[in-house]
């Protein structure tokens, strides 16, 4: 597996998911009633998106999911679970993919107005202001 820093992996086009994960967190400390039912439907979300059905019984890889993003994401090389650890069908983790990717977007529109620290724009000093 790489060593990559933990918000490199879902970096893109969308906000994060460990920094989704983490902004859930300091939501629900703070007591934002509004903002809690925000992030609450998108962890919702993702959690069913691992959500598949064998046979007649519903089941949930966690595990095969979450490797099947990564490796869509190019964090792994390989998407194959330890041995007793629940796996996904053959079209599975081409079906969650899509799913996690549907999720991604979702976490855009949470805070459309909150932006992570390097993404905002950065003061004008004064000399730059005078020189202008």
């Amino acid at each position: 597996m790489n060593r990559i820093g933990r918000y490199q992996p879902c970096a893109g086009l969308s906000v994060p998911i460990v920094t989704v994960l983490d902004r859930a967190w300091q939501v629900c400390r703070a007591g934002a009633a509004v903002m809690m039912d925000r992030y609450r439907v998108v962890m919702e979300e993702f959690r069913e998106a691992s959500v598949f059905v064998r046979g007649a019984k519903s089941y949930r890889p966690t595990i095969a999911c979450i490797k099947a993003a990564l490796c869509h994401l190019g964090v792994i090389s390989s998407d194959a679970v330890a041995s007793g650890t629940p796996a996904t069908d053959a079209d599975q983790p081409r079906e969650y993919v899509q799913r996690f990717n549907e999720v991604r977007l979702a976490c855009v529109t949470l805070e459309p107005e909150w932006q992570s620290h390097w993404m905002r724009p950065r003061p004008v000093s004064a000399r730059a202001l005078q020189e202008a």
